[in-house]
């Protein structure tokens, strides 16, 4: 497997270099007209899926400099200032000491990890695909600690294993979400299990399968195919309502700022999915009648753990009353549909990065005594004096 994540990274390292440049132009963009709205996207989403790939791959150095300037780059957007060019340019530092695996300390062994039969702890092949490097599990349970204590970039499944075991991984490992990260590819290698086993693993989670003697070049391009498309959004908005219209838009809009819309046309269909992740914001849509989601928000507002996240209402009714109404039953906000990218981006985007923002700070760990007592004490800022302004006399 290191063949195959050896490739996996000097592909990484040409396509951050490429998203690198499109972030750098993007920011020339900005720097010229702060009101830049693509601009503004390109450049977020850029190097947030720059840290999301190096994050997988542990390169640590790279994954880091990349959050950074991602926080950066949000709390800028959030001030309404145009960002600082050094957050990037450490970015682009990480990425050139990445190149060199020796500078960065990287051990690529160890990375992938391999579900295979209770008692196999390796699978080596000398001319094919070599798994004996991954770290062996026998369990979904086994997996779900791995994902905890370390980023993975690819779950490879030993296709001889039982079948509830492959498929109780792959759910493990596509319901995984961390703070800085998403869930891992999980591809199968082995004998051809059939039909009804493929599809019943593919609807578990199983993006491709390969055969037993599959070349590492095939195996590394399935590999990079999936992490390119992993998903890297930045947060999840779940959208409860029945306008297709209004759904369309909030997905197509909120993609480009790399926030990933869950539409349902029910409440429970809502929690179903809610079990497995819950949403960094709601959005309630009613174009007609609005009983129905005003008691849906009133619900969830009540709701000790859905109460606590932003709620949106959206609507095609633009009278003071609806709109008191939607405030009265529990929302934070109001968006009238036709809206503007200016609109949506201060209410529901900027929500989804403030509570992002707070939860990376509420996670950091707290400076040591030593590290406070090395830091210097800034001087505080002296108090403007106002300057008196003399009045005319009569």
């Amino acid at each position: 497997m290191d063949k195959v994540l050896a490739r996996v990274r000097e592909a990484f390292s040409g396509e951050a270099r490429d998203r690198l440049n499109q972030a750098a132009a993007a920011l020339a963009r900005l720097e010229t007209d702060a009101s830049d709205v693509e601009a503004r996207r390109a450049l977020r989403r850029h190097v947030h899926r720059i840290g999301v790939q190096a994050g997988a791959l542990r390169l640590d150095r790279v994954a880091a400099a990349a959050r950074e300037a991602d926080d950066a780059l949000a709390a800028a957007l959030l001030l309404g200032r145009v960002p600082d060019r050094a957050s990037v340019d450490r970015v682009a530092a990480a990425i050139r000491d990445a190149a060199a695996p020796a500078a960065n300390g990287v051990d690529l062994s160890g990375l992938a990890v391999l579900v295979a039969p209770a008692g196999v702890r390796s699978r080596p092949s000398a001319d094919r695909v070599d798994l004996s490097r991954c770290e062996v599990v026998a369990s979904a349970a086994e997996l779900e600690a791995v994902l905890a204590r370390r980023p993975v970039p690819v779950v490879v499944l030993d296709s001889t294993a039982p079948l509830a075991t492959l498929t109780a991984a792959a759910q493990a490992a596509r319901a995984w979400r961390s703070a800085s990260d998403s869930s891992p590819p999980v591809i199968a290698i082995g004998p051809d299990r059939g039909i009804v086993d493929r599809h019943v693993l593919t609807q578990a989670g199983v993006a491709t399968s390969l055969p037993a003697d599959a070349q590492p070049a095939d195996v590394a391009r399935a590999v990079v195919k999936l992490m390119r498309d992993r998903e890297g959004s930045r947060g999840i908005a779940f959208h409860l309502g029945n306008d297709p219209d209004i759904r369309n838009a909030l997905e197509k809009e909120l993609a480009a700022d790399d926030v990933r819309v869950w539409s349902f046309p029910d409440m429970n269909a809502m929690l179903r999915r809610w079990v497995e992740r819950s949403p960094d914001l709601v959005v309630v849509s009613f174009t007609r009648g609005h009983g129905a989601a005003l008691r849906a928000v009133t619900d969830l507002r009540a709701d000790p753990e859905a109460g606590r996240l932003p709620i949106v209402v959206v609507t095609d009714r633009t009278d003071p009353d609806t709109r008191r109404a939607a405030i009265d039953a529990g929302a934070d906000d109001w968006i009238a549909f036709p809206w503007t990218s200016a609109e949506l981006f201060s209410r529901v985007v900027a929500p989804i990065d403030f509570r992002r923002l707070a939860i990376r700070r509420a996670s950091a760990p707290a400076p040591s005594s030593l590290q406070l007592a090395a830091e210097p004490v800034p001087e505080p800022e002296p108090v403007p004096v106002p300057v008196p302004v003399p009045v005319p006399e009569p």
